[in-house]
């Protein structure tokens, strides 16, 4: 893929942790996975993620070597996403959901636009050869600002894990509540 470079292969073991060690400690969702009847941070996730029977794929990690590529990736495919933003699609490229209200009053994405890691992982799947965010949007949106605001690349390691997605749709995410 254009604007990556392979690293190696990765599990979604591996994937899964990584991805909790950047978010289960955070308030908002723990009160976000505590409202929907969910009893832990890897519940709440892995009802999430079902839909795409992770533990089946076989992923790929791989460094951003061209940050500007993040406006192509397809947001993730959730509920509130495709409620609030997507006006109805399953999913919108970051470029074209830049001036929506929800991306740019966002106050998350500002503070980690202000204040970006200096290394991370976004995780997405590939169908009929375009990625879709499943994790990492609110960083994701971030980086869009700062590459469009610079011209270059963020001062950041940014890295991917992918698998491919069979057939030519991506499904949505998340069950909604567990309750």
């Amino acid at each position: 893929m254009e604007g990556l470079s392979y690293i190696q292969d990765i599990s979604w073991k591996a994937v899964f942790h990584e991805w909790q060690k950047g978010e289960q400690w955070q308030r908002s969702w723990r009160d976000h996975w505590e409202e929907r009847g969910f009893d832990s941070w890897s519940e709440w996730r892995g009802s999430y993620v079902a839909p795409l029977k992770p533990i089946e794929r076989d992923w790929k990690l791989y460094k951003m070597t061209d940050h500007a590529i993040i406006g192509d990736f397809f947001g993730t495919p959730t509920r509130g996403w495709i409620d609030k933003c997507y006006e109805g699609e399953m999913s919108l490229k970051l470029k074209d959901i830049q001036g929506h209200e929800v991306i740019s009053d966002n106050d998350k994405i500002a503070e980690i636009e202000g204040d970006f890691p200096v290394i991370t992982m976004l995780t997405g799947v590939r169908v009929a050869g375009d990625v879709y965010l499943i994790e990492g949007m609110h960083r994701a949106n971030a980086l869009f600002r700062i590459v469009e605001k610079t011209g270059q690349n963020a001062h950041a390691e940014v890295y991917l894990a992918v698998a491919e997605m069979p057939g030519n749709k991506i499904v949505a995410l998340g069950k909604g509540d567990r309750k």
